[in-house]
C-alpha cells in the first residue's frame, strides 16, 4: 500500500460512519416498501451482527411475485434507473468451464432470481421514490393484476385445477404485455 493510497483510506474513514447509515437508511426504504410482498425477499441479518448494507439485494420467487427479475430489472432499466442480476457464480464463467466444481445449487438459484438494487449514498429520497414508483410500481401493478386474473380463474375452473399443475394453470392465463 502506497502512503498516498494510505491517506486517502484514512481520509475515508472519517465519513465511514455516514456513508454506512445512508446505505442502512436506503436498505430499510427498500424493505419497508417491498419487504411485505409475496416473492421478494432480502438478505437477512444474523442475529449477533450488522451489515453494512452496501449493495441491496432482493431474490425474486416469480411463482409467489408473477414476475421473476428479468422483468423487473428491464422495467427498471425503462425508467432509465439502474439495477443488475446478482454477480454469476465463478464455476458459470466460461474461463472455468470444464474444471471441478463442488456446488449444492445455492449460488445458482441466486444468481437466476436475484436483484441489486440501486444504492449510491447520493441518492436522495426523491431518488429513492422514483426507483419505487418508476419501473418498481409499473411491474408490481401488472403482476398484481395477473395474480388476481389467475385467483378469478382458478376460482372459475376449481375441478380442472385439481388435476392440472400450477404451471399449466399459468400457461392458460392471457399474456400480459409490457
Amino acid at each position: 500500500l502506497s502512503n498516498i493510497a494510505a491517506a486517502i483510506g484514512r481520509g475515508q474513514l472519517t465519513v465511514l460512519g455516514g456513508r454506512v447509515a445512508r446505505r442502512r437508511a436506503i436498505f430499510d426504504h427498500y424493505v419497508k416498501r417491498l419487504g411485505t410482498l409475496p416473492g421478494i425477499a432480502f438478505m437477512p441479518e444474523p442475529a449477533w451482527d450488522r451489515g453494512n448494507c452496501w449493495l441491496p439485494c432482493i431474490t425474486v420467487d416469480p411463482a409467489l411475485a408473477g414476475f421473476d427479475r428479468g422483468t423487473l430489472r428491464l422495467a427498471l432499466e425503462r425508467e432509465n434507473i439502474e439495477s443488475r442480476p446478482l454477480w454469476k457464480p465463478m464455476h458459470l464463467q466460461p474461463v472455468f468451464a470444464g474444471c471441478p466444481a463442488y456446488v449444492g445449487g445455492v449460488s445458482e438459484s441466486l444468481f437466476t432470481r436475484g436483484l441489486c438494487l440501486p444504492s449510491g449514498t447520493g441518492m436522495s429520497e426523491e431518488d429513492l421514490e422514483r426507483v419505487m414508483d418508476g419501473g418498481m410500481y409499473t411491474v408490481l401493478k401488472r403482476a398484481a393484476v395477473r395474480l388476481l386474473d389467475f385467483k378469478n380463474f382458478r376460482l372459475a375452473t376449481s375441478e380442472r385445477l385439481k388435476e392440472a399443475s400450477l404451471r399449466e394453470a399459468v400457461e392458460h392465463q392471457r399474456p400480459i404485455q409490457y
